[in-house]
């Protein structure tokens, strides 16, 4: 037993804090020499005095009427303490007080952290105090309460766990986010109930350890990725880093670790690579730059997502704002000019759409939002913001005004292109039906012929309808083979020949018969059908319409040249397009849906094809169409 009690005091000497061991009548039995600081310094002469005196203000000795005169005392932390463990049996952890003492400069108060704990191996009951000076941590303590409303605004409002530790890394504060991310307590953690190994996921345990204990992670140069297992069971991702805190002197105080919560991002990072879609989500994601624009010395930085809007790399361009100004668009290059002069003089941040010219030529629009610093002389210094690519939302757009269009345009021409025609035959049936005894056979015979010509035009109008609703749902199959395109347009001209008689109009095929094309013929005849009905319905009298093609490189170009009565700017530019298109009248007050154009447009389209119109009032018009002549189709149409 002596040579425990020898070998626990040889330990307790070698202890990095000042350890005192005293009886049940706090008589000190023993402590060590290794504590020391400014004012609480065990001096060896007093060693003999203390040992064997009661428990007081160490270096009070001679003056115990002001503390320790009692075995009873316990106002300070060190004989509370004792008086504790004394009373309760129960381990003292770290409690916490001042302590205030005698020294020959007069007096001076420590802050205490204070262990104390009952010694087996004594013949007497014997208890060690361990006592750790917390002095300039109650300093930092006392320096952060004075600004207690703000760490509430930063800390215990913030989504992010805060944990603060003194630089010998004992826990000092928390912040209350710690309930959401881990869904324990302040209590639980501040308490140590629960610790960092209580929560970090298993996979992680050991990835986590050796990271905190490195030298990147303590100096804030590295954010890390850890797994923890919320209270509840669930697994929670999220980064966690740290960085060093310093005093107003510069004096290393303790840290400051920041804990994020990344499930959601990183839930649905992994559900993006999970699926193709997804994964285009994240690369339309990706369509956002940053810039710093440098007014001074006229130098933009750019992030990797501006390089990916502007489909270039910064080995190709140094960006400054005369390079940034000669991709803009020469229409939109003033307007983004005069509003940065704006920006300068309100001061206010700014958000504008523009757009910008690639080399090849294409265009894109982005959407730009961007504010402006100012020194204390009101001098603006830098400019910064974001771009965002909106090329796919404008498209959508405009998408969209053609789709509005597309059912205004089918709903118009069902109230009234599909009704006028039905009540002119109901209205001349009911009047033949009516007067059928009082009609002689040449009146009834003209009452048949309108009922008829009427039904005709009416069944046209529905099949051009039906044809062209089926195009705008894909229910027409496309079915290309080789075929000679001559006859074809023999088969057309000879089924229009009647109306182009009754207007003295001349059909003219100009086709080479060995000219072949691949295509879908049945979509082909549609579209030549189409042009030349146009072109007969707008050529007067004694005119003529010519059909000829010939083939430019690797394409098939159709073309219907007419001698009508042409078309104007105005009429040229509604062409083809759904939201504008309207029927005039013939020559010979012929009527028209409008749609046969919409038709051609859309069958040209099916054949990686182009159509156009060329024309002048009075001069006729020349409507031509081209696609693949060749089994290849060309890839710039």
């Amino acid at each position: 037993m002596e040579n425990r009690v020898k070998l626990l005091e040889s330990l307790i000497d070698k202890l990095p804090v000042m350890t005192i061991i005293v009886n049940s009548e706090a008589r000190v039995l023993n402590f060590n020499g290794s504590f020391s600081n400014d004012f609480f310094t065990v001096d060896p002469d007093y060693k003999d005095q203390l040992i064997g005196s009661v428990l007081s203000c160490v270096n009070s000795l001679g003056n115990q009427d002001n503390c320790g005169g009692s075995s009873k005392c316990c106002d300070c932390i060190l004989r509370s303490s004792l008086n504790e463990v004394k009373n309760t049996g129960n381990l003292v952890f770290r409690k916490q007080g001042p302590f205030t003492f005698s020294t020959k400069n007069g007096s001076a108060t420590l802050f205490l952290q204070v262990s104390a704990a009952k010694l087996d191996g004594y013949d007497e009951d014997t208890y060690a105090l361990f006592i750790s000076d917390d002095t300039n941590f109650k300093k930092v303590e006392e320096k952060l309460s004075e600004n207690q409303a703000l760490l509430n605004l930063i800390f215990d409002y913030s989504s992010d766990w805060e944990v603060y530790r003194d630089q010998n890394r004992n826990l000092v504060y928390c912040s209350k986010a710690v309930e959401d991310i881990i869904g324990y307590t302040v209590d639980e953690y501040m308490s140590g109930r629960i610790t960092f190994r209580d929560f970090i996921h298993p996979d992680d345990l050991e990835k986590a350890m050796t990271a905190i204990e490195g030298s990147d992670f303590i100096e804030g140069k590295k954010s890390y990725v850890f797994k923890y297992i919320h209270k509840s069971g669930k697994v929670v991702w999220v980064n966690l880093s740290a960085r060093k805190v310093f005093d107003s002197e510069g004096k290393h105080i303790g840290f400051r670790l920041s804990t994020r919560d990344i499930t959601e991002n990183k839930l649905m990072s992994e559900k993006l690579l999970a699926s193709e879609e997804k994964y285009r989500f994240a690369e339309q994601l990706a369509l956002i730059g940053h810039f710093d624009y440098d007014i001074r010395n006229n130098k933009i930085t750019w992030s990797e997502g501006m390089y990916r809007i502007f489909e270039t790399t910064p080995s190709e361009i140094s960006p400054n704002y005369e390079t940034l100004m000669s991709y803009i668009h020469p229409e939109d290059r003033e307007m983004i000019d005069t509003q940065f002069q704006i920006s300068l003089l309100k001061r206010e941040p700014t958000e504008l759409s523009h757009r910008i010219v690639l080399k090849d030529g294409r265009i894109k629009h982005l959407k730009q939002s961007y504010r402006i610093l100012f020194n204390e002389k009101g001098n603006s210094l830098l400019a910064f913001g974001t771009t965002k690519d909106i090329t796919h939302q404008v498209e959508a757009e405009k998408k969209l005004i053609q789709l509005i269009a597309t059912k205004d345009k089918f709903f118009s021409i069902i109230s009234h292109d599909l009704k006028s025609p039905f009540s002119i035959l109901l209205g001349m049936s009911q009047g033949l039906l009516e007067n059928e005894d009082i009609l002689d056979d040449s009146d009834k015979k003209e009452f048949i012929r309108s009922i008829y010509e009427t039904s005709k035009k009416t069944y046209e109008l529905l099949e051009d309808l039906l044809t062209w609703s089926r195009t705008q749902t894909g229910a027409i199959s496309f079915v290309p083979e080789r075929f000679s395109l001559s006859p074809v347009v023999s088969d057309v001209l000879q089924l229009l020949e009647t109306n182009a008689d009754v207007k003295g109009i001349k059909l003219i095929n100009k086709v080479d018969p060995a000219m072949t094309v691949f295509g879908d013929i049945k979509m082909i005849n549609t579209v030549i059908r189409n042009l030349v009905s146009n072109s007969v319905k707008y050529t007067p009298s004694g005119g003529s319409v010519t059909v000829e093609a010939e083939v430019k490189d690797g394409m098939a170009e159709i073309s219907v040249t007419d001698t009508g009565i042409g078309m104007d700017e105005k009429v040229l530019n509604s062409l083809f397009r759904i939201e504008a298109t309207s029927s005039r009248p013939g020559t010979n007050k012929e009527e028209g849906t409008g749609l046969g154009l919409l038709l051609c447009k859309e069958f040209v389209g099916r054949h990686s094809g182009k159509i156009w119109v060329e024309s002048e009032v009075g001069k006729g018009s020349r409507r031509s169409e081209e696609h693949t002549s060749e089994l290849q189709s060309r890839s710039d149409l």
